[in-house]
């Protein structure tokens, strides 16, 4: 089973399909026919989709073409799961939103918020600065005491919550932020990803995650101090308990997916250089 499929086929598993009655609606939303539409960001117009199990992908092509490590430092930024993505010959923002949640116009004020202000793909966003554990005390207790295979730990500045999957115990880091948490895991260690800087590795590993980051959904892969992680923002209106609880559980899955191919770039020269060579990737210091 390729990457692709293996990507559709776990993300299956966290996702409900859903027949609904009606296009959801939000301010600057207009579906053109069936499941198709457009969203007006105020100088930019995204395509909208919206497919069976409810989740709405908005798509809108950048202005220029980033690095790729480049681009993964600036999802690190991004609000929601809004990441860049695509091969770097054709990079987009996305976005997805579910129907089926409440809030779905104020979170989608949220994307077009964030693509407005990078759709230019200049990375001039910064990552929120860190809050205080304060506001959400009570959401963490409340997971704490509930039921289910969700242990949570205190970890300064934030928590761990341990999730029970194939088999084994998958921690997720949450970390609160001045208006809001990111939850995340990290897939790959700065540490290692420091020693293959701009060589075959390091370009592939580049390119691959922004590749994934188009099959995957309300979550993304993006670059931060401690490596590459798989990771999703939420802002302090839509951080509850139920939304914690799916956030963590499509990083779980998605990070065990994406770690394997990942690592074999990383670590196997010969597989990083024939993927190079497949996707013609330059042998410069930079893609542009």
């Amino acid at each position: 089973m390729g990457t692709a499929q293996m990507m559709e086929t776990t993300l299956a598993e966290v996702e409900t399909p859903l027949a609904f009655e009606s296009l959801p609606t939000a301010r600057g939303l207009h579906w053109k026919d069936g499941f198709q539409g457009y969203l007006n960001t105020g100088e930019r117009v995204a395509q909208v989709r919206v497919d069976g199990t409810g989740a709405v992908r908005i798509r809108v092509d950048l202005d220029r073409r980033p690095a790729p490590p480049e681009a993964l430092v600036l999802n690190a930024s991004l609000p929601a799961n809004l990441r860049v993505a695509g091969p770097a010959h054709r990079p987009h923002l996305l976005a997805d939103i579910s129907a089926r949640q409440a809030g779905f116009s104020r979170s989608l004020s949220e994307i077009r918020q964030g693509i407005r202000r990078n759709a230019d793909g200049m990375g001039k966003g910064r990552r929120p600065p860190q809050g205080e554990r304060g506001p959400y005390e009570h959401l963490f207790d409340q997971l704490r005491d509930g039921p289910g295979s969700l242990d949570v730990v205190d970890r300064d500045p934030g928590w761990e919550l341990g999730l029970r999957f194939r088999g084994g115990r998958v921690a997720v880091q949450v970390s609160p932020e001045r208006n809001g948490l990111r939850l995340y895991r990290i897939v790959l260690k700065q540490a290692d990803l420091s020693t293959v800087d701009f060589g075959p590795g390091g370009r592939s590993v580049s390119d691959l995650a922004l590749r994934l980051n188009e099959r995957m959904r309300f979550v993304r892969l993006a670059q931060c101090d401690a490596g590459l992680a798989v990771e999703a923002r939420l802002s302090r209106a839509f951080a509850t308990a139920e939304r914690v609880v799916e956030t963590a559980t499509a990083i779980a899955v998605v990070s065990a997916v994406v770690r394997i191919p990942l690592q074999l770039l990383l670590q196997m020269e010969g597989v990083a250089r024939c993927y190079a060579d497949t996707f013609d990737l330059p042998h410069g210091e930079t893609q542009q």
